[in-house]
C-alpha cells in the first residue's frame, strides 16, 4: 500500500544587524539570523558580518562572511 500526502511546513526566520562606523570610510554590519525548521523544530543561529569600505573616491569595496545552513532534507 502506498500513500502520498502533501504537507505545508512553516520555517520562520528572524534577522537582526547593527551598523557601526568606526571611521568615515568604513561601515561594519555584524548580524545574526535565527531559523526554526518546521520538520524538526530545531533552531539554528547563523552569525554574519558584512563591511563596506570606501577605499577610493567613488569606489566601495564590500566584504561578507557568515554561516549559511540549509534545513535537513528529510
Amino acid at each position: 500500500v502506498t500513500r502520498e500526502t502533501t504537507t505545508a511546513l512553516a520555517q520562520p526566520g528572524l534577522y537582526a544587524e547593527l551598523q557601526l562606523s568606526p571611521t568615515p570610510t568604513l561601515l561594519l554590519r555584524p548580524g545574526a539570523r535565527v531559523d526554526v525548521y518546521g520538520a524538526t523544530g530545531a533552531a539554528v543561529v547563523s552569525p554574519r558580518m558584512t563591511a563596506d569600505w570606501g577605499a577610493w573616491r567613488g569606489g566601495t569595496l564590500k566584504f561578507g562572511v557568515g554561516y549559511f545552513p540549509q534545513p535537513p532534507l528529510d
